[in-house]
């Protein structure tokens, strides 16, 4: 009997080469939803510290005009959707209030930071609708789930 042949699975190194996307992505038969949870949970701190700090120093290149606009924007969906799932994953946690608690001074200190880099009505309505977003795309897709 050869190796194609065989009905056993191919070692980690040769499913690897095979396809490297499958092999890392998440597989429930292999991998625990703890860790996936803990996975989820590096990246989007690593998000929100990255957006963090871009939003409240926004790059010298882009301070004024439109790009400076959609990068805050941008940048202010992303660090509400890295805080929005970090909020998702805590669900059940220990110290719930504390990391709400947390969670919304972070928030509150990034809507300060960068209101530095704001000029006038429209751009605060954008950048309150940017960070309100994610928020609000979570809670209709979990009514939506509730519904179904």
């Amino acid at each position: 009997m050869n190796r194609t042949e065989s009905s056993s699975p191919l070692d980690p190194e040769e499913e690897m080469k095979k396809d490297a996307v499958k092999y890392f992505g998440f597989q429930p038969k292999r991998d625990s939803a703890s860790d996936a949870r803990n996975a989820l949970l590096v990246v989007a701190a690593l998000v929100a510290t990255v957006t963090f700090d871009k939003g409240t120093d926004v790059p010298g290149n882009i301070r004024n005009g439109t790009a400076r606009i959609i990068f805050i924007i941008a940048n202010s969906i992303a660090f509400s959707a890295s805080m929005s799932i970090v909020e998702y994953l805590t669900t059940g946690f220990p110290f719930k209030t504390e990391i709400y608690i947390s969670l919304s001074s972070v928030c509150f200190a990034y809507g300060s930071g960068v209101s530095n880099h704001i000029e006038g009505v429209r751009e605060y309505v954008l950048l309150f609708i940017s960070l309100l977003l994610p928020f609000f795309a979570s809670k209709v897709s979990r009514v939506k789930a509730w519904l179904h």
